[in-house]
């Protein structure tokens, strides 16, 4: 049995030294190949490695970091390490790179992506990605999760409270992370890697091993808890929350639920009893609040002698359940807002038209016309009215080609060459100091005087002239956002409306 043992132990040593092995020339692969598309000696700066759409590390973060710089300082000339430098390149200095990571899950398997930017103008100089099994770097001891850690210890510690095993709530489930339940719930989701963008549609079904009630939980990045089933269209008059045991069934039947901001890591939370939850209705009338110890707890509870207090009081044998899924919801590329116009339709038909006439895909609702997203030429777009912001039409774009150094990598607008004219300001002078003053603020640039001048500012890059009027001339702008929304957008600049 010893040697059984001794037998074994070597086994693993060997398998986690082979897949070191493996990983490191995975790695090495992907630096040569990086600096195969550089003609030149370049200093390199390397940036953290994170989760694909947020800004969060995790311990597999810091290993793929420390190889990276290893093979990047080490094995090849045309790189030379530099250390991070806080103060922007000026157009003196020489060229550096910015050597930046991402990795993704994607079922059983993780997906890693180094990308090498100009630190001067953002310029793709190449990028490279390879895949390896996740079970390898779990045998190793390495988490890849990167769910925000207080989030993730409030959520242990509402669960230890209720009696509830947390201790593999460290690692991402990639199915649901269930213990010891009455009641054994799980969904199934149609993006198997639980990767999402802005404005898309969350779609899933669940099933139980028992008859019972269930509710949906989503904790946004922001922490954040809202009620998504039932809700106001699907109710529980009508049972829509109810399940027949081993019956699998189809979540927002009517209503439908998109992911818009925050961006960055969300918990999904599934309850199940054998009772109904009396206090559901008010639940999803006020579906936002801020997560804390207690409004989860009784959100588990639901106040109905069900749920999980079975396991803390045992006169009471209602069944319970529950089910956690960890999703990300990946941050745009860009992101612009412009003063929403008084005729949404007109605004969605535009959009749509000009997507179609440019032979891309459109998807929208005509009935509510206030969101929708497309695909064209390798940008992905949606708008929508944030729940914050009334007043506003978001926008987000993700550079599809980003990824993979395709030749339109980085490519987010279009010539426009849209020219109007509206009535001079009165006061030239002071339009002229609102406008710079305004465009700064905005992060924009702008150069120029009372009689002509450029300007980028907001997605959006032009030049005017002042006559009798003031005539701008639109050289850029974001794919598809209609001539009108870029008009009204400019006229604020000098005050107008």
């Amino acid at each position: 049995m010893k040697r059984n043992f001794l037998l074994l132990s070597l086994c693993l040593i060997c398998a986690a030294h082979l897949f070191a092995q493996e990983f490191d020339k995975k790695v090495q692969e992907a630096i040569n190949a990086l600096a195969s598309r550089i003609s030149r000696p370049l200093d390199i700066n390397i940036r953290p490695m994170t989760l694909a759409g947020t800004d969060e590390k995790s311990d597999f973060s810091d290993y793929l970091y420390n190889k990276v710089r290893m093979y990047a300082d080490e094995k090849n000339p045309p790189f030379k390490v530099v250390e991070t430098t806080r103060a922007p390149a000026r157009n003196s200095d020489p060229e550096k790179g910015l050597l930046s990571g991402t990795y993704a899950l994607r079922k059983n398997e993780i997906d890693v992506f180094l990308t090498l930017v100009s630190d001067k103008n953002g310029r793709s100089l190449g990028s490279h990605g390879f895949t390896f099994p996740l079970a390898e770097l779990i045998e190793r001891g390495i988490s890849a999760e990167a769910i925000n850690k207080e989030k993730r210890e409030e959520l242990a510690d509402i669960f230890n409270k209720a009696g509830i095993d947390s201790k593999n709530m460290s690692q991402p489930p990639l199915k649901s992370n269930q213990t010891n339940q009455n009641i054994n719930i799980q969904a199934f989701f149609d993006q198997e890697n639980m990767i999402f963008k802005h404005r898309d549609e969350l779609q899933l079904s669940v099933m139980a091993d028992r008859n019972c009630y269930f509710k949906i939980y989503v904790i946004e990045a922001d922490n954040q808890k809202k009620l998504i089933y039932p809700n106001g269209i699907d109710t529980q008059e009508k049972n829509r929350n109810y399940l027949n045991a081993n019956i699998t069934k189809d979540i927002f039947e009517n209503a439908k639920y998109m992911f818009y901001e925050p961006y960055g890591g969300i918990t999904l939370l599934i309850i199940a009893s054998t009772e109904k939850f009396p206090d559901i209705h008010r639940e999803y009338t006020n579906p936002l609040e801020l997560i804390t110890i207690n409004s989860l707890q009784k959100a588990i509870k639901g106040n109905n002698r069900g749920d999980l207090e079975a396991r803390i009081n045992p006169n009471i044998s209602s069944g319970a359940g529950y089910a956690i899924y960890n999703l990300y919801l990946e941050k745009p590329h860009n992101e612009y807002a412009y003063g929403r116009p008084e005729d949404m339709e007109e605004l969605y038909v535009s959009i749509r038209n000009d997507v179609r006439s440019q032979h891309g895909t459109f998807v929208g609702d005509n009935y509510n016309p206030i969101s929708g997203f497309y695909i064209l030429n390798g940008v992905r777009g949606s708008f929508h009215i944030p729940r914050g912001t009334p007043d506003k039409v978001h926008f987000a774009f993700y550079n599809l080609d980003n990824l993979t150094g395709a030749t339109r990598s980085g490519i987010q607008t279009r010539a426009a060459g849209h020219t109007f004219s509206f009535t001079k300001p009165g006061n030239i002078t002071q339009a002229i100091n609102k406008v710079r003053t305004g465009i700064e603020e905005k992060g924009g640039t702008f150069s120029g005087n009372e009689q002509q001048g450029n300007f980028r500012a907001n997605g959006i890059m032009g030049q005017y002239q002042i006559y009798n009027m003031v005539e701008v001339t639109i050289t850029e702008k974001p794919f598809a956002i209609p001539n009108s929304l870029i008009e009204k957008e400019v006229k604020s600049f000098f005050g107008e409306r």
